[in-house]
């Protein structure tokens, strides 16, 4: 793909299928051809690969540490007591502290992924890294896999050090840099990958991946027992200690809010698991993470949801309207929720994995954001400005979008092939005062000349969207079929008026925030039959049209 989202424009009306389930188009001869958004984050953020693994967006290929295996002795500037053999790298505890570094790996002002996996460490002083002047980490580092994101603030090395009177080993040391700015094609149920746009969030679980940091109740935890989403071995195992009563774990936070809890987790022995908050007793939501079921939902809990990320892998998420002050997880056992009543009795000796908390103040919850040691937010995706007066034809087109909202009825989000302004524009409009209701209009002088306002199916699904303007000739399409009748009356706005295409109404409000499988204008209006051709879904197999369009075989 592009380093940004593009915009495919059609110069004659004809359309080009997707190449290679690419979200990005080439050139084909003179009736296509693209261009590119102006795309801003500047932070982190996570996408799910076609691997169905999770990853961090914009890690760039090139490994920056040098003979990061400790396969030779060499590369590193070894302080005393620092040795390479086997494999790894060795602090005999001897010397106080001393470091092991390496240096020009890291450029002022750029982000960066470090790893190092800890083979042993003694004691319980603290490991402090640096990396362009900027710490890393000054806890003890048990054994375990680690990963650190940091911003740096100066040109310099990397410097890990071991402690006084500690034998500390280490291998597998890592330095990435990451480019922020590039947007995420995400796979999430999705074979083909979809562009992802999203509002800012934060991750306010401070340690969403090492639940030894957690408060913990007739819990034991044992750190980096199975390979998580990110394909690192990095999930945690909980166990209940007796077979009786209810065993949890807890991180607090301390604001009353509404607010999402969603956690991954995988069944082992166990496979009941809880999202609960402490001082009320009905707030609480079951969930059966081996069969993928959800069981009751208490309180004012709502919106519950167990979504399937594969290799025995499940999202759980709720959203409460109140949470309280801490938010925990509970391993079930003993409540009476009427959910276990008809369930077998887990026993709480066995386990279950988890990895992936996440508390967010929102209605939803959004795309994983990982934290080590504080709240880490993810910055509102900005997609917008592609094309110019020359590209577009004001007077005639088609506006043609395949794209699904991230959640019903949660502000207005607007596609608007505009003049930079909301006087003059074409959109296609999820509402945010009505579920399931897409609204697509042409206006003109600042008012709508054309609209439509239809219910469909599902907004959390695909869905094609395509309206046809020129002058006395309206028309608009949703998979395959005319939506309302042809509005012989329009106007249309004057020549080279658009000049822009965004993620917003015009005017830097009403963000676009979902997911975008293809975007394109057409410089003429469509027959009847183009528009059905555009928009008529393209279906892998007679068995998924048939349960699309609900037939009976």
């Amino acid at each position: 793909m592009a380093a940004n989202p593009s915009i495919q424009l059609g110069t004659d009306g004809n359309w080009a299928i997707k190449e290679d389930n690419l979200l990005a188009y080439k050139k084909d001869g003179d009736r296509f051809f693209n261009k590119e958004f102006d795309f801003t984050r500047g932070s982190l953020a996570t996408f799910v690969d076609k691997d169905g693994l999770i990853k961090v967006s914009g890690v760039t290929d090139t490994e920056l540490v040098v003979n990061g295996d400790f396969a030779t002795d060499s590369d590193w500037t070894k302080g005393s007591g620092w040795s390479i053999s086997n494999g790894v790298a060795s602090y005999d505890g001897g010397s106080g502290t001393q470091s092991i570094k390496q240096s020009g790996i890291a450029q002022s002002g750029k982000t960066y992924k470090i790893r190092l996996n800890v083979v042993s460490n003694e004691g319980s002083g603290s490991n402090t890294m640096y990396l362009g002047g900027v710490i890393l980490n000054t806890s003890h580092l048990q054994a375990g896999s680690y990963t650190f994101f940091v911003t740096t603030i100066s040109t310099g090395s990397l410097n890990i050090f071991g402690r006084s009177g500690e034998n500390f080993v280490i291998d597998n040391v890592s330095v990435k840099e990451i480019q922020l700015d590039v947007p995420r094609i995400d796979f999430t149920d999705d074979e083909t990958g979809h562009l992802l746009l999203e509002p800012q969030s934060t991750n306010l679980l401070t340690y969403s991946e090492d639940f030894s940091q957690w408060n913990k109740a007739g819990v034991t935890i044992t750190s980096d027992d199975e390979i998580s989403l990110d394909g690192t071995q990095n999930a945690d195992l909980l166990k209940g200690n007796t077979s009786s009563s209810r065993h949890y774990m807890l991180k607090g936070q301390s604001a009353n809010l509404s607010a999402s809890i969603s956690f991954f987790a995988k069944a082992k022995e166990l496979k009941y698991i809880q999202i609960a908050c402490q001082n009320t007793a009905n707030q609480y939501a079951n969930f059966d993470v081996k069969d993928g079921v959800i069981g009751t939902v208490g309180g004012d809990f709502s919106n519950a949801k167990i979504e399937n990320y594969g290799n025995g892998w499940y999202r759980c998420s709720v959203v409460s309207t109140n949470i309280y002050s801490p938010v925990w997880i509970s391993l079930i056992s003993g409540l009476n929720s009427g959910w276990l009543e008809s369930w077998a009795m887990p026993n709480n000796t066995d386990g279950l994995y988890v990895w992936g908390a996440q508390l967010e103040e929102l209605s939803y919850s959004t795309s994983y954001i990982p934290t080590y040691g504080s709240a880490v937010t993810r910055n509102a995706e900005v997609c917008n400005n592609s094309g110019s007066v020359q590209d577009f034809n004001s007077e005639e087109g088609v506006l043609y979008a395949d794209i699904a909202a991230l959640v019903s009825q949660v502000n207005y989000r607007y596609i608007a092939l505009t003049d930079g302004t909301t006087s003059n524009r074409v959109d296609i409009i999820y509402r945010g005062d009505s579920s399931n209701v897409i609204t697509s209009r042409l206006t003109v002088g600042g008012a709508a000349t054309a609209r439509y306002d239809i219910a469909i199916n599902n907004e959390l699904n695909y869905n094609k969207f395509a309206l046809s303007w020129k002058l006395n000739e309206v028309k608009f399409f949703i998979n395959g079929t005319q939506q309302g009748i042809t509005d012989t009356n329009a106007n249309v706005p004057p020549p080279n008026t658009f000049n822009e295409l965004l993620f917003d109404r015009g005017d830097g409000n009403e963000d676009f925030y979902g997911k975008v499988k293809e975007l394109k204008v057409f410089k003429r209006a469509m027959s009847d039959g183009e528009l059905y051709l555009l928009t008529v879904p393209q279906y892998q197999s007679y068995q998924e049209m048939a349960t699309a369009l609900n037939y009976t075989l």
